[in-house]
């Protein structure tokens, strides 16, 4: 599969901010990542899956009763993604223009692309139309959470 430039650099800055996540301890061969300290730091990788949202073919940047409706219903999902374990990561992208812009992520935490294909398409700004999505398999630092 090609990926966008856009794609690329998300996935590196992605990368860049797991890294930073990182914390050296006093003990060789540990990192401590969220408040857990994991030994042996170079195997301790997990698998995720990263859901690029990209403006839809209904995305506007008015923000209409029906717009408002549907943003509440992608945040109460985000949050019901997150309460259930299913989501490390979610976010908007800033300084993204034009048709198909860039319109933020989930990185999933679920057991396989599928799953999060099948979650990503249960977004209701998803099912509005106001976002298409890309799904990618990432693997980051284990333990990365919200």
């Amino acid at each position: 599969m090609k990926l966008s430039i856009v794609t690329k650099l998300s996935l590196a800055a992605i990368l860049v901010f797991s890294v930073s996540c990182i914390e050296k301890v006093d003990t060789p061969g540990q990192v401590k990542l969220d408040s857990a300290i994991v030994e042996d730091a170079t195997t301790e990788m997990a698998e995720y899956f990263i859901v690029f949202l990209r403006r839809g073919p209904k995305w506007t940047a008015e923000m209409t009763p029906e717009i408002e409706k549907v943003l509440e219903g992608h945040f109460a999902n985000i949050k019901k993604l997150t309460d259930e374990g299913k989501l490390a990561l979610a976010g908007p992208f800033s300084g993204q223009e034009g048709e198909g812009a860039l319109a933020g992520l989930f990185v999933f935490k679920v057991d396989s692309i599928e799953e999060a294909i099948r979650l990503a398409e249960q977004d209701p700004g998803v099912q509005a139309g106001r976002f298409t999505f890309e799904a990618v398999t990432w693997y980051g630092p284990k333990g990365l959470t919200y």
